[in-house]
Order: C-alpha cells, then structure tokens, then sequence
C-alpha cells in the first residue's frame, strides 16, 4: 500500500511533523506550496496576514502536486492551524485535487490551540476513511521530545491502521 504525505507549512513545524513521519513511514512526502510568496515566516506580520486570509476567506493559487494522488492508498495530511481552522493553502489543494476513497490520517500544529481545524479538514474529507487524527503544540519550541513520543504512538496506531 502506497501512502502520501500532504502538507502545508509556514513556521516549520508542520514541516518538521511531516518529515518526521516520513523517517519512519517509507512513504512520498510533498510540501505545498503557494504561487505567490505569502508572508516571511520569521516576521510578526504573518499573524496580520494569516488572520486576513482566514477571515477574507483568499484561497491562494498553489503549484501543482507532483504525486499522482490517485496511485497512493493512504494520505497523511498536515496543516497549521490558522484562526482556528487550517491554512488556506490546505483549502486550496482540497479545491484543486479530489481526494475520495482513501484511508486518511490527518495532523494540525498549533501555538495555542487547535479549535476545530481537525473536525473541519475531517468534514472536507468525508469520502474518505479518517483513520487517525491528532495536533501537536509548538513542536518545535514546546516540550519537543514529547510532541515526538506523542507522534510515535500516533504513528504506531497508523502503521497497524495502514496494514489492515
């Protein structure tokens, strides 16, 4: 069974969950990426901005995926979460691909709290088989050997997931 890592990330640590399942899961992983630079991460206006977008309900314009998402079984999805639902990058690839009949597990990072960005990415991906959920506070600066355990049982329940 072939499984996919699909993922946005601003401040790394979606980036840094992505690719920590995919050093344990043999899988692809691919970033997306918006067409237009939006916003310097290490810079305060990212929260003036991201708030903006969320609000104003943009959808950015995103590079096309290089993965064929029909030829994989299983999709790991991962997100900031953005004003408590996930980044409109993630709204723009659920707009551009179909992503139906699959076992999906879904993942959101957060400084504070993850509102209702899993139940909602979950609702968006209804023709799927969520398998799995789980969000990570501040991986990178909060706790980090912790947020990893967490994800490693995470993964574990995956793997057993994937395999039936």
């Amino acid at each position: 069974m072939k499984t996919l890592i699909l993922y946005y990330s601003l401040d790394w640590n979606t980036d840094f969950i992505a690719k920590k399942i995919q050093e344990k899961i043999d899988c692809q992983i691919e970033k997306i990426e918006p067409k237009k630079s939006l916003v310097n991460p290490d810079s305060f206006m990212k929260y003036l901005w991201w708030w903006r977008m969320v609000v104003m309900k943009e959808i950015p314009e995103i590079f096309d995926i290089k993965n064929n998402i029909d030829e994989f079984d299983n999709i790991i999805i991962g997100t900031p979460v953005w004003a408590w639902t996930y980044s409109p990058p993630m709204q723009a690839l659920f707009k551009k691909y179909e992503i139906k009949d699959k076992k999906v597990a879904v993942f959101c990072c957060h400084w504070w709290w993850p509102g209702k960005t899993l139940q909602k990415m979950k609702d968006v991906l209804e023709w799927n088989n969520i398998i799995w959920e789980i969000d990570f506070r501040d991986p990178l600066k909060k706790d980090t050997q912790n947020q990893i355990d967490k994800l490693n049982i995470w993964l574990d329940n995956i793997l057993t997931s994937l395999d039936n």
